[in-house]
């Protein structure tokens, strides 16, 4: 049969073993692969669905608020005081805040937050008009010592559809 001993013998056996697993491994393959894209679509739909049940509107239109009111203080209001304090001369932005600090400033409605300034709120104000009414959501800051650009707290009256 086979004179020369380090040749192998072909084997019908050995040559249709290496075939069939050849093909056995693309369709495992591909076995997975269908089985990870359906179980990515079953969690992608199953997050949706809790994150569409979950009553997360009252805390996006109230950090949103938070937001603007704290810009429009920090960046405008206290600005405001500055100024007058600089034009008047004989009085601090502390001396002035301090009046204001056991009865607030003027309460603020969402109106004129959206109005302050357009082109920050260009990307709030339909999303906050969409839950709140713009008449009658106010808030009020209350300036606290030190008095400073960043010492106050805010008090909200909210008119708005929280689901």
């Amino acid at each position: 049969m086979n004179k020369n001993p380090t040749v192998p013998i072909y084997s019908q056996e050995l040559h249709t073993s290496v075939l069939h697993e050849d093909t056995e491994k693309p369709h495992s393959r591909s076995k997975w692969l269908i089985l990870a894209i359906i179980l990515f679509l079953i969690v992608t739909v199953i997050a949706v669905a809790v994150f569409a049940l979950l009553p997360r509107d009252e805390y996006t239109v109230k950090s949103k608020l938070d937001y603007l009111v704290r810009d429009y203080y920090e960046n405008y209001l206290y600005s405001a005081f500055e100024n007058s304090a600089q034009s008047y001369g004989n009085s601090t932005v502390e001396e002035l805040l301090e009046k204001h600090a056991e009865r607030g400033l003027s309460r603020i409605t969402l109106r004129q937050l959206l109005l302050h300034d357009t082109t920050k709120t260009a990307d709030i104000a339909d999303y906050l008009r969409e839950y709140c009414d713009e008449n009658k959501t106010f808030m009020q800051i209350f300036p606290e010592p030190p008095f400073d650009r960043t010492s106050y707290r805010i008090k909200y009256t909210y008119s708005c559809n929280f689901q």
